[in-house]
């Protein structure tokens, strides 16, 4: 009979795999991305992987070594940003600029879906994280959104809440 390295009979290896995370780990972060439809949380979950799983962020500070970077490790940037970086190619200021508001975007939407925590990679450029870190204490995308006043178009003023709070917000 075959046994993981516990001495318990190994089924079949997903068994062993989701074992190792449920209960030998606190947390998981995995390489995969997440995706905008958090599938992959999705198919952990129906593996039965009930640890937290926590999303790793890296600002991007420079267009070349985000290149090089993700050459290496397999992972892919978005069209969009591409064409966004190589236009500030020459500009390290506007790369770094760009890469804080991307980074902050990602972590507003993921916090706001529920993820339990975000692990930022700093490779010594913590600036960038920090500013991040700042842009979202400020926002604080894990909250319920509050009730909000804007105009409308024909200039109305509008309330729209967001929260299912019993109380008013305050505005």
């Amino acid at each position: 009979m075959l046994t993981d390295a516990l001495a318990r009979p190994l089924r079949d290896l997903r068994v062993s795999v989701t074992d190792r995370c449920n209960f030998r780990c606190s947390y998981c972060m995995p390489k995969e991305v997440f995706g905008r439809d958090f599938a992959f949380v999705e198919r952990a979950r129906r593996a039965g992987i009930g640890v937290p799983i926590i999303p790793g962020i890296m600002p991007i500070t420079n267009a070349d070594q985000i290149a090089r970077f993700t050459s290496r490790c397999g992972a892919t940037i978005p069209a969009a940003l591409r064409a966004a970086l190589d236009v500030r190619k020459e500009e390290p200021e506007a790369v770094l600029d760009l890469g804080v508001a991307y980074a902050t975007l990602q972590c507003v939407d993921l916090l706001a879906r529920g993820v339990p925590a975000i692990h930022f990679y700093t490779l010594n450029k913590s600036p960038a994280t920090r500013a991040v870190v700042s842009a979202l204490l400020a926002a604080r995308p894990w909250e319920p959104a509050r009730g909000r006043r804007y105009l409308d178009e024909e200039g109305a003023t509008v309330e729209h809440a967001m929260s299912l709070a019993t109380e008013s917000p305050e505005i």
